[in-house]
């Protein structure tokens, strides 16, 4: 098994990979932390933690729209996408 080596404060090694990491702050919490460049990059790395992404994302209202069932006739609200697929 393979040691974990601290080489400054902008990389890391790990199992012969090298980490670039970078200091964000949180979007919730405003806290600071952590995270990877490659993180950043995929859209990530703007929480602290998974406790703070689902507070914050519960917390958003998302765009509704009141909808017909065709099979009972009752109306209820669905959650409108805003990514075109």
């Amino acid at each position: 098994m393979k040691k974990h080596y601290n080489i400054g404060n902008k990389s890391n090694w790990k199992c012969g990979r090298s980490y670039k990491n970078t200091n964000k702050k949180c979007k919730k919490c405003e806290g600071e932390f952590t995270t990877s460049i490659s993180e950043i990059e995929r859209g990530g790395g703007k929480f602290c933690s998974l406790s703070c992404a689902t507070s914050y994302n519960n917390s958003i209202e998302s765009p509704r729209q009141k909808v017909r069932c065709k099979q009972c006739g009752n109306k209820f609200n669905v959650v409108v996408s805003t990514d075109a697929v």
